[in-house]
């Protein structure tokens, strides 16, 4: 070794520590060549000792200075010149050049910690930036286009807790009116408010045959348009009367999107003709580009009311009944006070529906204590919003937040580990004059080039996360704005940007700090105890935080599965749903009662197909509700109805427990048949059987239909109703009227697993037989009930797919930490090597202090699981928050994880020479 170098650099760096010498920048410059030179050659004799060819240890001890020998004896000319003259713009630019310049080529030089920094970054800030762009679209951002959105309020109805439809709930809002209540309501507003009405948007199309467009429709209030003050692009939106519900105007409104898309922003379409399911219609404007309507789904054509010609309830239009709730409400209020508006609301709700009674058919009946409540523009922050996904929702943005603790912790880590192994590199710019300041500029420097290309790759995660999110959360939403945005692309530049600068400041600040006169000792591990307490910390804080995911994983799994297990009374996992629309007038009057019958027949020829069922109302689909009058008493009862085929309850799965089902040869009214269900059963006839008890349904002069079996209970709205309620079947081709005669949905039941096969051949029969139809739907009855099981489902996937990331992200750190503080203590295994210790004593040793670290981050994981709780207690199913198998479940994974992070490190460390391993530093 060559000690005459490292002794001037010592007595050099120790004068001027202790202000002993002070030098000229003159001085500094002359001295800095014959200080660079007997570091390199001290650097290369080292490597050559350790078995590296001269060559390449000359070439890897330019590379630990971070740059070339010009650079840095540039860099220490201006580290000295710097105190004589006072620094210009040009001067701190040249600075960002070349510290840009050294980092990355220090990074270019080391592509696994670079790859590896970037990649951590980037799932960390790509992840947050997923579950944003979810967040911001759903609870946050503000339909685009619109004026003064403070003034915008949606209405809904809250039913009282005897409302039928409500169950065992104490109340429930609903967001659907007809169209007798808001014209009054919109009459008697007055200046209280701008009331005005849309449907939602439902799939259509321009043109015929191969040319036609697929499009997203909304029916609109003819002041639609007004009240949510949007602007034109080109035309004009609707006049007074064009949207009239009794009346088609002819009339189409575009949205910018569908302009340019299928139209190429043709500057004269105001006035040319379109065909929207074989009607025409003139185009009389666009609307301002970025408008898409008011609900989560996009609309791409506006029509007046009148579109929905022919629609019919109980026989009459759609438009004189209160029978047919089709309307979503809204209206703009001055300066947002809804008070005066709200209070008149209920009134004219009230007695409009009092009013209607007599028109209504017989034995209906209408709730008039109802009340009107508002709520706020964006539809998932109303009252008819499930409470409980909002609230998951929320939790999953810390649980994003959590990622990126433990990417930061991850990259902190590395970049300590990284300023450790250039301790000595730092040390002699230390002893050549380089401040502190440039110092921490260069690290600094080194950390925004990370932070930047983690940011790149974060947009590609949050774009490619963004669109899976919406497909696993919302999967049947066609969502108005792309997954990644311009707010999206700003949240996800911020965040990676802070993150990685964060991140990077502790390892800069902690680099440029060196004991140089230790640092320049040959196998001097000056500072290094201290360093890796803290990476063992930051490692023990990665496990913990990744357990608690984990944990949150194993929990909204096991409430998904309780709810899977909960009985619905049908075989719900085999069973379809199929039915047609119409919009043409009458069709569906006539049709209906032809066409399903037929297309039942077809499909249940099908293979795979185990049985057909027609009905009114579909499994699980909600319940219509008559007056039945029993023997014995003074008053009607109000069950709830379905009008099924003899084949209901075999295909549907429902067991007949008591009596027999419906046959063919069964009719409605005097000797007719009834099947009531369990609960109606106890209910009405306790202690007594009730085959053979007679039902008379709608007035008490009606004919004596008779209890003929008894089925089980099945849910008639939820999955998760705690009581059953009373409901009762009556034999659909008895009915007399067309009207109610005619089944709504087709039940398909199939093999386990064979409904998608089904799908399409019962779609095209549908066509087939119903040309004349608008639209035909096919859904599982598991498609179904998903919206009630989302909110668990997007606990169990997000919290599932975060959990792995951070496992994935923890494992990595234990392999680093691991792998480097065995690499940072060769010369110690070398000794014990020597003194008789075997491969398999050394392998132990490695994996032992990888189980050290890893069960400190898994208690302190259990202890924050535990404290933390309550925080979902509320949102799991028959689950409790502190589940010991779950728990336990996820610390044994992680300790798996953080075993197998420590094979390779131990089997490296376990084959090491020791001659090699007593020559190193």
């Amino acid at each position: 070794m060559k000690w005459g170098g490292v002794r001037s650099g010592i007595r050099t760096g120790v004068r001027r520590l202790f202000r002993l010498d002070v030098r000229t920048p003159e001085r500094t410059i002359a001295d800095a060549d014959d200080e660079l030179r007997s570091f390199l050659e001290m650097r290369v004799e080292h490597l050559v000792a350790r078995g590296m060819p001269t060559a390449d240890a000359e070439a890897e001890a330019v590379r630990r200075l971070g740059g070339t020998m010009d650079e840095v004896r540039t860099a220490i000319q201006q580290s000295a010149l710097q105190r004589e003259k006072t620094l210009t713009l040009s001067d701190r630019i040249d600075w960002i050049r070349q510290d840009t310049g050294v980092a990355l080529r220090g990074l270019r030089n080391a592509p696994a910690f670079t790859a590896t920094v970037v990649l951590t970054l980037a799932l960390g800030a790509g992840a947050n930036a997923a579950v944003f762009s979810i967040l911001n679209r759903i609870y946050l951002r503000q339909p685009a286009g619109i004026a003064q959105s403070g003034e915008l309020r949606r209405i809904f109805e809250r039913l009282p807790a005897n409302h039928p439809m409500n169950g065992d709930r104490k109340e429930m809002f609903v967001g659907g009116f007809d169209y007798p209540t808001f014209n009054a309501m919109r009459k008697e507003a007055g200046a209280r408010a701008d009331l005005f009405a849309s449907t939602g948007s439902d799939s259509e199309s321009i043109g015929r045959g191969q040319n036609a467009v697929p499009v997203r429709v909304a029916k609109v209030s003819d002041n639609y348009f007004s009240a949510l003050r949007v602007q034109t692009a080109r035309g004009r939106f609707f006049a007074s009367g064009e949207g009239d519900p009794d009346h088609n105007s002819g009339v189409a409104v575009l949205s910018y999107d569908l302009w340019e898309r299928a139209y190429s922003r043709d500057e004269s379409i105001v006035g040319q003709k379109i065909e929207v399911n074989k009607k025409p219609y003139v185009i009389i404007g666009v609307a301002a580009k970025d408008f898409t309507g008011t609900e989560l789904n996009k609309s791409e054509l506006f029509l007046g009311l009148g579109a929905l010609e022919g629609r019919q309830s109980q026989g009459r239009p759609w438009y004189l009944t209160q029978m047919g709730s089709y309307l979503r409400l809204m209206a703009r209020v001055p300066h947002g006070d809804d008070g005066p508006f709200v209070a008149l609301a209920t009134v004219v709700n009230r007695r409009f529906g009092a009013d209607l009674r007599g028109q209504q058919p017989p034995g209906t009946s209408l709730d008039t204590s109802s009340t009107i409540v508002t709520g706020p523009i964006i539809a998932a922050l109303g009252p008819a919003s499930n409470p409980k996904e909002y609230a998951i929702g929320i939790r999953l943005a810390g649980v994003a937040a959590i990622v990126l603790l433990i990417a930061c912790a991850n990259i902190a880590n590395l970049l300590l580990v990284r300023a450790v192994r250039r301790r000595h590199e730092v040390a002699v710019r230390v002893a050549l004059g380089v401040s502190r300041f440039r110092l921490l500029a260069q690290f600094l420097t080194e950390g925004a080039i990370l932070s930047a290309l983690g940011a790149a790759a974060a947009i590609i995660v949050a774009a490619w996360g963004g669109s899976l999110l919406r497909t696993l959360i919302l999967p049947y939403t066609h969502w108005a704005t792309p997954a990644l945005d311009f707010q999206v692309l700003g949240f996800t530049l911020a965040v990676a940007l802070t993150a990685g600068t964060a991140a990077a400041l502790f390892p800069a600040l902690r680099g440029s700090r060196v004991d140089i006169v230790s640092a320049l000792k040959p196998g001097s591990r000056g500072g290094e105890h201290s360093r890796s307490r803290v990476r063992s910390a930051l490692l023990a804080a990665q496990t913990a935080l990744s357990l608690v995911l984990l944990v949150g994983a194993g929990l909204f799994v096991k409430s998904l599965r309780e709810l899977h297990s909960v009985p619905t009374g049908y075989a719900a996992d085999e069973l379809a749903f199929a039915s047609i629309d119409f919009d043409e007038p009458g069709s569906h009057n006539s049709e209906r009662l032809t066409a399903l019958p037929r297309a039942a027949e077809r499909i249940a020829a099908l293979p795979g197909v185990r049985g057909v069922a027609l009905a009114e109302i579909a499994p699980m689909r909600g319940g219509a509700y008559r007056n039945v009058y029993l023997d014995g008493r003074d008053s009607a009862v109000f069950p709830s109805y379905n009008r099924v085929s003899s084949e209901f309850f075999s295909v549907t799965g429902m067991r007949i427990v008591a009596g027999r089902a419906l046959s063919t040869d069964d009719r409605r009214g005097a000797g007719g048949s009834v099947v009531v269900n369990e609960t109606m059963a106890k209910k009405y006839w306790p202690g007594g059987s009730a085959i053979g008890q007679c039902v008379r349904i709608d007035s008490r002069s009606a004919g004596c239909s008779l209890v003929v079996g008894v089925a089980e209970d099945g849910k008639q709205m939820s999955v998760l109703e705690k009581y059953a309620q009373a409901q009762y079947f009556v034999p659909l081709r008895a009915m007399v009227d067309s009207e109610t005669a005619a089944p709504h949905a087709i039940i398909i039941r199939t093999q386990a697993g064979g409904s998608r096969a089904v799908q399409d051949v019962a779609r095209s029969e549908l066509r087939l037989l119903v040309p004349n139809a608008s639209d035909v739907n096919y859904m599982t009855m598991v498609q179904s009930l998903a919206p009630e099981l989302r909110p668990w489902r997007l606990g169990a996937y997000l919290f599932t797919a975060f959990g792995l990331l951070a496992l994935l992200v923890a494992t990595v750190g234990v392999y680093g930490v691991i792998a480097y503080s065995f690499s940072q203590r060769t010369h110690e295994l070398g000794v014990r090597t020597a003194l008789g210790a075997s491969a398999r004593d050394t392998y132990t040793l490695v994996l032992g202090e990888s189980l050290r670290l890893t069960a400190l981050g898994v208690a302190a994981g259990i202890a924050l699981s535990i404290a933390l709780a309550k925080l979902i207690a509320s949102l799991l199913y028959n689950t409790s928050a502190r589940d010991p198998l779950v728990i336990a479940l996820a610390a044994i994974a992680l300790v798996v994880a953080g075993t197998a992070a420590s094979v390779l490190p131990a089997w490296r460390a376990a084959k090491t020479d020791p001659m090699i391993a007593l020559r190193a530093d």
